[in-house]
């Protein structure tokens, strides 16, 4: 008796590259064998029945509605004979997508003048989304960083981040407020109450300087500061020690 082997199929596909969840796809599995069936698989198992696709009559072709991430492959096609039987390489389908509503990761709402601003953004999306970067409306730079050296208090704004899909011709947006505070403070705050001393520390409380201000001297801060008396705090906090004598 004369064994037939199966040929190794392959998949042909008319569109390898759907836009999400809009376009309709088909899939053959070729060559065009007789007296084979066929048999399609997906991520290594047999597809399921409640799914937006259909077979044609004698399996060979399947056709895709409206295909989403989840029934993006990778697949499979098996030709199969009473005597052998097999499979093809896998299949994987890009989908095009988005981009979906872009973040903007940044480690401080607050900064110095005279630090260094580091922003970064990121929109799921495929291809990558192009990004450009706005302060209150205006245009900054292109790129998915943004980095300003030695800012000021006019780098306050409202910085937006805009992620474009030119595959998809969508374009989406976010916004973040970042203030920037002056590092000088007056040494005399004006306010009129007796303090031992004022103490700088990180905002986080995790460092504190060693020397207070004003030396341990008993000090009633009620005069307007003159213009030489201010102080670097290089932070934004102050911890004042009240004294009781």
């Amino acid at each position: 008796m004369c064994t037939v082997e199966t040929p190794k199929p392959y998949i042909s596909s008319s569109n390898l590259n759907p836009r999400e969840a809009t376009e309709t796809v088909i899939l053959s599995c070729d060559p065009d064998t007789q007296d084979v069936s066929y048999l399609w698989w997906i991520n290594g198992q047999s597809l399921p029945i409640s799914r937006p696709w259909q077979l044609s009559e004698n399996n060979r072709i399947l056709i895709l509605y409206g295909v989403t991430k989840d029934i993006a492959g990778p697949y499979e096609c098996e030709m199969k004979n009473p005597m052998s039987s097999s499979r093809s390489d896998p299949v994987t389908l890009n989908l095009i997508y988005g981009p979906q509503v872009p973040r903007i990761f940044s480690p401080f709402n607050y900064y110095r003048s005279g630090n260094t601003l580091e922003l970064s953004c990121f929109a799921n999306s495929n291809p990558p989304a192009e990004y450009s970067w706005t302060i209150n409306g205006k245009f900054l730079q292109s790129g998915q960083k943004l980095s300003i050296p030695q800012i000021t208090t006019q780098h306050s704004g409202l910085y937006g981040c805009s992620a474009r899909n030119s595959a998809t011709d969508s374009e989406r947006s976010t916004f973040k407020r970042i203030t920037v505070v002056s590092k000088w403070i007056p040494a005399s705050l004006s306010i009129g109450f007796q303090v031992e001393s004022i103490w700088l520390s990180e905002k986080s409380g995790k460092h504190f300087y060693s020397q207070p201000v004003s030396h341990g001297q008993k000090q009633i801060l009620n005069s307007p500061p003159e213009p030489s008396q201010f102080v670097s705090t290089d932070s934004l906090l102050l911890v004042f020690l009240f004294s009781h004598g």
